[in-house]
């Protein structure tokens, strides 16, 4: 056989080499950034999670105060339903107690601490006759 014979085999297995590095190269990039990928996906999947928490808890808590405060606006317009306005205006021990436990439920979710429950009866909020 001629020697360029084994010139050009050698050349030719040389590139063939030098091809299948370069793709096992590329492959190996590629599974890299796959897994930074993947690594990338779980962790915006973790902050949504945590957000849709945090909004599930927030709307649960706009809830409450909603029915929070529809309880009150009907304690109040109980107490003052048959009662007549004082001249000076000052509010009826009843209803500056309805407003007492607002602000003190208010201060408690302002603090984080969770709020109390809501009262199972208007008994107290019942005009005197």
């Amino acid at each position: 056989m001629p020697t360029w014979a084994y010139a050009a085999g050698g050349l030719a297995l040389t590139v063939v080499g030098f091809g299948a590095g370069w793709t096992a190269q590329g492959w190996h990039r590629d599974s890299g950034d796959l897994k930074e990928v993947k690594g990338t996906a779980k962790d915006l999947q973790k902050q949504a999670d945590r957000i849709d928490a945090a909004a599930t808890t927030y709307e649960q808590s706009r809830q409450d105060a909603g029915v929070r405060s529809e309880t009150r606006t009907n304690e109040i317009r109980t107490i003052y339903k048959d009662r007549p306005v004082s001249v000076d205006c000052a509010a009826p021990d009843a209803v500056r107690s309805v407003l007492d436990d607002a602000v003190a439920d208010a201060n408690a979710r302002a603090s984080g601490q969770p709020a109390p429950a809501l009262p199972t009866s208007t008994d107290t909020a019942k005009p005197a006759p």
